[in-house]
């Protein structure tokens, strides 16, 4: 019950197109089971007074952060599940927050329009404020919000986020610049760049990110794009929107997961866009509409990177996530597997890291061969070989054989939710060279 009544304050907290490009996936992102949130998934404040039977005042979102902090570890307990949501309210001028599953706190301090907002598990938080023009930075203490100091003055600061040591990054839509700066105001770098907007660091030092450099993201040109730096701000790569979906997409927000992959809100078109941490393009998660895995034009997102958790602020609420798996068998190649073409390969899209097996099945549907992966599935096209040989290392005789393949999830979403994929190949050896319609080689790629 705990669950459930969590779940429900931190994502019962609001408020009063068409896909464009490429293939959406609904399995990239999936609902957490039963037990975890009693099949609610998005609610808004009309949920929270039926559930708690009174009502709480929120007008418009300014931002959304998760995080769990190291003041709620206590070693030995059960309690990893118990993240704090911090959602600031750019109208009304607040922050509210929980504390455990059950008590719900709204706190009003020195702050006037928050339009971002970021916590990290040290109990810093950092607010961006366009109605004071300023950066604040908070302590979470004893479940209570402090007001430490003003980082920054004279700033209009669209985006915020924490750099490796005691310094963070601001987007400044005043001067277009995205800018250095120590806790304590001291401006260390800025460089200028194109009407900036959200930005997401990943940081060297993140137990809960896998290892790599540090770099922070920023999405500039009026949310069109997407440009990478160091965390000396030197610029290292640009996500450029494609040429049809250029005057279409809004980016109003960017988060990253464990596997430093990036997600970006596409506010126009109600859509999560996936990308690498190389910037390159992965997929899309939803679609307008209030339904299921549906979107009403979203604005914020939050992911916790240990567990896979993600929360997506839209204008009808906040939806609440975990981490799932989707892609397709997208290419058989060649189908048919002849004396000419002795190997056949599957060209597998997956939309993350995935654990997965694959098993060929005969007319009798018994299994004449299954894989063993070395290593999990990448986001993107993976491509596997198969000679025609069974376990028993001889090739199968002629004939039509069914392929299955289970994809799973490595977040805490394993063993909740899997996706299986399917195709059909023949084997033809023995009546002459065959033909096939594909006759497209792949270079294999997995072993």
């Amino acid at each position: 019950m705990r669950y459930i009544k969590f779940y429900t304050v931190l994502i019962s907290l609001l408020f009063c197109s068409i896909i464009l490009g490429a293939e959406t996936y609904d399995d990239m992102f999936v609902y957490p089971p039963y037990g975890h949130s009693m099949g609610i998934h998005k609610v808004n404040v009309s949920t929270y007074k039926m559930v708690y039977g009174k009502s709480i005042s929120f007008a418009e979102a300014g931002g959304i952060s998760a995080v769990k902090l190291r003041e709620k570890d206590k070693k030995g307990f059960d309690d990893d599940d118990e993240l704090i949501i911090f959602l600031a309210d750019q109208i009304n001028g607040d922050i509210l927050y929980n504390v455990g599953f059950n008590k719900l706190i709204s706190f009003k301090d020195s702050i006037k329009n928050p339009v971002i907002i970021k916590a990290v598990p040290s109990g810093d938080v950092i607010v961006g404020d366009v109605g004071k023009k300023a950066v604040i930075l908070f302590k979470y203490r004893n479940d209570s919000l402090h007001y430490v100091r003003t980082v920054l003055h004279n700033v209009l600061p669209m985006g915020v986020d924490f750099g490796d040591g005691n310094f963070i990054f601001v987007s400044d839509a005043l001067s277009n610049r995205v800018i250095k700066v120590t806790m304590k105001g001291k401006i260390l770098k800025s460089i200028s760049v194109q009407s900036p907007g959200k930005i997401t660091a990943i940081r060297r030092v993140d137990m809960w990110q896998i290892s790599g450099p540090s770099v922070i993201y920023a999405v500039t040109h009026n949310g069109k794009s997407v440009e990478k730096f160091d965390f000396h701000l030197n610029k290292i790569d640009e996500y450029d929107t494609p040429s049809y979906d250029l005057g279409k997409c809004n980016f109003t927000d960017i988060a990253n997961d464990f596997y430093r992959n990036l997600y970006l809100v596409d506010n126009k078109n109600s859509r999560i866009v996936k990308l690498t941490g190389d910037l390159k393009y992965v997929c899309n998660f939803g679609k307008f509409g209030t339904g299921d895995k549906e979107f009403y034009y979203p604005q914020y997102i939050s992911i916790w990177k240990r567990f896979g958790q993600i929360f997506i602020v839209d204008r009808n609420g906040i939806s609440y996530y975990w981490m799932g798996i989707d892609g397709n068998i997208m290419d058989v190649s060649p189908p048919v597997l002849t004396k000419q073409y002795p190997g056949i390969t599957f060209v597998v899209f997956s939309t993350d890291f995935a654990i997965a097996r694959l098993k060929i099945y005969d007319k009798n549907n018994t299994i004449v061969r299954s894989f063993t992966f070395p290593k999990r599935l990448k986001p993107g096209k993976n491509n596997i070989l198969w000679d025609g040989k069974s376990n028993r290392g001889k090739i199968c005789p002629d004939g039509e054989y069914k392929v299955k393949m289970e994809l799973q999830p490595t977040y805490s979403s394993r063993g909740y939710f899997k996706k299986t994929l399917s195709a059909r190949v023949k084997i033809n050896l023995n009546n002459g060279m065959g033909k096939s319609e594909n006759d497209e080689r792949y270079e294999e790629n997995w072993f």
